[in-house]
């Protein structure tokens, strides 16, 4: 299958001369980005002197023979008429008319073979119009259509070779079916249908192992699971050898001598360590590769997905940006400021206005963050709506434990119209976003924030609401937590909140009770375990910190609903399970079904509506925090 073409005016020079002259059409607005640079096709072309049918021996004759080895350069209808009213003015000796043309006319008359009209194919912008695409695909046959993922690959493996293949042939459509037929056999894993667009502005986003030149042995390990995980296992260095079959070809000489890199185009290779003769040009391919990505997807910035450590608590997203590049100088060398064009760079600057700062809006709210910085799934989307508008009643004191950006504090005040909403945080990064949310969405008057371990904050603020009143320490809390007066907490951390439990027992309002809404990564098959598990857990810790407070009222747990917010893994589910927990008598005691007005015992409402008690002598499911279970980071735990 071909690529897309159409037919253009086009100037015919020198392949020496092709860049030169490009340069010049551009800064004169004459040339046709439409489409790109091409060998010359014989068809009907003109020398400079405007002749078509000439005597062999003639100088036109000689100069059609030149133009075999031109390179057609697409303009605009305007530049072939300048070009020809030029020409034929000099025909004509009239030097006063020609006097009059200006300088590019005379610069581009003295560098040009001849003109004329032939195919063309379409740039990278043209290639993200769905007209041109669309009509491309009609014609594909019984193969299946580009994504936009291999159309940006294809158009920049043969671009690069329209500019640097030293052999000279017409048989284009041969070069272009050798690339779109390496760049087919690649694996989803190496190249993906569909990238992720996330933010108002459609910020790109490449898997973390796509379109990626492994160069360590670590990179390449990883990259060998990865694949296992994903799917059907390809060569983790697939993507290189493309990239230097292609460069291969491009760099060999007509006698046929092996590439050299010294024949490479001289730019920086900050940190590439790519170890071969390919370094230089790969980094050249893969920065021309995102800026295509980018133009063919109207985004202005390409990201590569980044890995969090699970044992690192402050959860930075790790993602780098791709496109667009800082500018290097010689006195660089940090690798963590500068990057690379195949891991990404990550920005010193951070905060608003910084080169990270994106926006999502979700349903009305505004969530602006840094995300080399700060982790963000877009997959919570539906919980954050429910928790803001279906959960959180008007007026109610909320905690979210937390907060991250706000994913939960800001449903809560926006949609819910909670009265006040105390929001822990303690990633830095995190911190910024929040706080700016907070007051970009007008609400920064109704919460409060809490900047450090939640389990130490909390624990200190109501320690000295017990023993002093009203503090504003620490926050500026004052009465917010004074008598454990909160109605509804949010826990919103994964893979668990257990070692937060206990503190949010502390803070629920003593008289009735409250509300916790508990998330976990949670394997499907224990799902219900688990929940009869964490009503078990939530009761026991209530009771024993009533007893400590001589108070007689038996509290119960009740799961009244489990909501699943999205797949985590295979077989692993993130959930939120909406737990009551106060007195037995509490007038906030959700009613059940079976006649009954309210619950009276700890337990759980299955799928089909029905309670069912929690039974006392279950085993903790895998996902408990235990050095047994699948989860075992010590930070999680309660301190």
């Amino acid at each position: 299958m071909c690529e897309p073409r159409e037919t253009t005016s086009v100037l015919y020079v020198r392949r020496q001369d092709a860049k030169a002259v490009k340069t010049r059409l551009e800064s004169a607005s004459l040339l046709d980005k439409r489409f790109r640079m091409a060998p010359l096709v014989n068809d009907g072309s003109k020398t400079a002197d405007g002749d078509t049918d000439t005597d062999p021996d003639s100088d036109a004759a000689i100069a059609m023979t030149n133009m075999k080895n031109c390179i057609a350069v697409p303009v605009t209808a305007e530049c072939t008429e300048r070009l020809q009213q030029y020409h034929d003015r000099s025909k004509a000796a009239d030097s006063s008319s020609a006097s009059t043309c200006n300088d590019d006319d005379i610069m581009l008359s003295k560098l040009i073979v001849g003109f004329g009209r032939q195919t063309c194919p379409f740039s990278t912008s043209m290639l993200g119009n769905n007209n041109i695409n669309n009509r491309h695909r009609t014609t594909a046959g019984p193969k299946t259509p580009l994504t936009n993922v291999q159309y940006a690959l294809i158009e920049t493996l043969t671009t690069w070779l329209d500019n640097n293949d030293n052999k000279i042939s017409n048989d284009e459509n041969n070069k272009a079916t050798r690339i779109e037929t390496l760049v087919r056999s690649l694996s989803i894993q190496t190249c993906p249908k569909k990238l992720e667009v996330i933010g108002d502005d459609r910020t790109l986003v490449v898997p973390r192992w796509s379109l990626f030149v492994c160069n360590t042995v670590c990179e390449k390990a990883t990259a060998e699971m990865k694949s296992l995980v994903d799917g059907p296992k390809k060569s983790s260095s697939e993507f290189r050898e493309l990239l230097v079959s292609v460069v291969h070809d491009g760099h060999k000489q007509e006698n046929g001598n092996e590439p050299n890199n010294n024949d490479a185009p001289n730019h920086p290779t900050p940190q590439t360590n790519y170890n071969d003769d390919y370094s230089t040009v790969i980094y050249e391919i893969q920065s021309q590769l995102w800026t295509n990505l980018a133009l063919i997807h109207n985004s202005p910035r390409v990201v590569r997905r980044g890995d969090i450590d699970p044992e690192s608590g402050v959860r930075e997203s790790g993602h780098r940006i791709l496109f667009p590049m800082l500018p290097l100088t010689a006195n660089d060398d940090d690798s963590a400021i500068n990057g690379d064009c195949n891991r990404g760079y990550l920005p010193t600057q951070t905060g608003t206005n910084s080169p990270g700062w994106i926006t999502v809006t979700e349903h009305k709210i505004h969530q602006s963050f840094d995300f080399t910085r700060v982790m963000f799934s877009r997959g919570n989307v539906t919980e954050k709506k429910r928790f803001g508008m279906s959960c959180v009643q008007p007026g109610e004191n909320v905690l979210d434990m937390y907060a991250g950006i706000g994913y939960y504090t800001l449903p809560a005040l926006i949609h819910g119209r909670a009265g006040h909403v105390t929001a822990c945080e303690w990633n830095g990064h995190a911190l910024t976003a929040l706080r700016y949310n907070l007051k970009a969405n007008g609400v920064e008057n109704k919460a409060t924030v809490l900047e450090g371990d939640c389990r130490l904050q909390l624990k200190r603020l109501l320690e000295q609401s017990n023993n002093n009143g009203d503090s504003d320490e620490n926050g500026g809390v004052n009465s917010t937590t004074k008598n454990n007066q909160f109605d509804r907490i949010s826990l919103g951390l994964l893979p668990s909140s257990e070692g937060g439990w206990a503190i949010a027992v502390s803070c629920l309002r003593r008289s009735t009770g409250g509300w916790l809404h508990v998330h976990a990564n949670v394997p499907t098959a224990e799902r219900q375990d688990w929940t009869h598990w964490l009503c078990r857990s939530l009761a026991r810790i209530a009771a024993e910190q009533l007893n400590s407070e001589t108070k007689s009222k038996d509290w119960i747990a009740v799961c009244t609903h489990v909501e699943r917010v999205k797949s985590f893994a295979p077989k692993v589910d993130h959930i939120v399970a909406d737990v009551f927990l106060g007195p037995c008598d509490s007038p906030t005691v959700p009613s059940l079904e079976e006649g009954r007005r309210t619950c009276s015992e700890t337990g759980a409402v299955d799928s089909l509506g029905k309670f069912a008690p929690s039974p006392y002598d279950g085993s903790p499911p895998s996902c408990a925090l235990n050095e047994k279970g699948i989860l075992h980071q010590n930070w999680m735990r309660e301190n």
